[in-house]
């Protein structure tokens, strides 16, 4: 698998940024039927982390839920 992982296949499933842009990179999966999310938080890891880093997080995942889920195929 560690020949497999390129840093371009990690750069692709990997998101960044304001929770706007996230949001803006996960929109299009979604509408393709994504499902689910895993959410990792390594900028507290990178930078220490703060209350801020908290409410940004908090506020991704609300506006994650309230996207519309495209509805299963039978």
């Amino acid at each position: 698998a560690r020949r497999q992982v390129t840093p371009e296949l990690l750069g692709d499933a990997m998101f960044a940024g304001s929770v706007d842009e996230v949001m803006a990179e996960l929109r299009p999966l979604v509408d393709a039927g994504m499902r689910h999310v895993v959410i990792l938080d390594v900028g507290a890891v990178a930078t220490g982390g703060s209350p801020r880093d908290m409410l940004r997080l908090a506020q991704l995942i609300r506006r994650l839920r309230k996207l519309p889920v495209a509805s299963r195929l039978a």
